[in-house]
């Protein structure tokens, strides 16, 4: 018999010169997620353990010599279900988003709302603007501390905007919307490459999207970096506000 990979949950295996019956063996842990049947046949079911790991079919050749069996890993439909899903959610949410800013109206960055809490406009920065010296201080330090974690150039990208943000208020949607389409372009990757090479559901699954960290880390970091800017920002008067 010949093995002949179509995708990691998908095997078909060529058998010819079948005289008796005999076990197939796939040389994977053994999990009832496995499922056996012949091509244009039967369906041979659950597998046995075979060797103490492995999983193993026991197949009749019921007269044919030459006939193919396909080896399937069913819970990969769930699987992509899900990630077809939550792709689906993520572009709702960067549509009602982007609806949100295509209906963008004049208002203060923050204002006071009836039950006493201040409400932040998510694409101005609030407080006032910083001196130089304390918005680059606050640029080196994150940039530092991103190089440190994510690489130079992340640390470089990252410290720049965390300085043009606390100088430039009204370019905080930038760190505001970068977090998310960070997160946004990692998913949209992941439930592509899932879609297209049909990697199995096992617990190396996170290694194969290991390529896409950088756009993890660039999501928390730009968290971080708004975070930074609204410190350094706080405590200096709001234009036309209290002091």
């Amino acid at each position: 018999a010949g093995g002949i990979g179509l995708m990691p949950e998908q095997v078909r295996v060529r058998v010819r010169g079948a005289s008796e019956p005999f076990w197939l063996v796939l040389g994977q842990s053994r999990n009832d997620g496995w499922r056996a049947r012949v091509v244009d046949g039967r369906t041979l079911g659950s597998s046995t353990l075979v060797d103490g790991y492995a999983n193993g079919w026991l197949v009749d050749p019921a007269g044919r010599s030459d006939f193919a069996v396909q080896l399937t890993w069913a819970p990969q439909r769930v699987v992509r279900s899900a990630l077809f899903a939550s792709g689906a959610a993520m572009l709702v949410c960067l549509l009602i988003v982007a609806g949100s800013l295509l209906r963008r109206r004049p208002r203060p960055a923050a204002w006071v709302a009836a039950d006493g809490g201040e409400l932040v406009d998510p694409r101005v920065a609030s407080g006032g603007t910083p001196s130089t010296a304390r918005a680059v201080g606050a640029a080196v330090l994150v940039g530092a501390g991103s190089g440190f974690i994510a690489g130079p150039l992340v640390g470089l990208a990252v410290g720049t905007l965390v300085l043009v943000v606390a100088r430039a208020p009204h370019r905080r949607m930038i760190l505001s919307l970068g977090a998310a389409a960070s997160l946004a372009v990692a998913g949209g990757y992941a439930t592509l490459k899932q879609a297209v090479l049909g990697y199995p559901s096992v617990f190396e699954w996170p290694t194969f999207f290991s390529e896409m960290h950088v756009a993890g880390w660039f999501a928390i970091l730009f968290i971080t970096a708004d975070v930074v800017v609204e410190l350094v920002r706080r405590g200096r008067p709001r234009p036309g506000g209290p002091p």
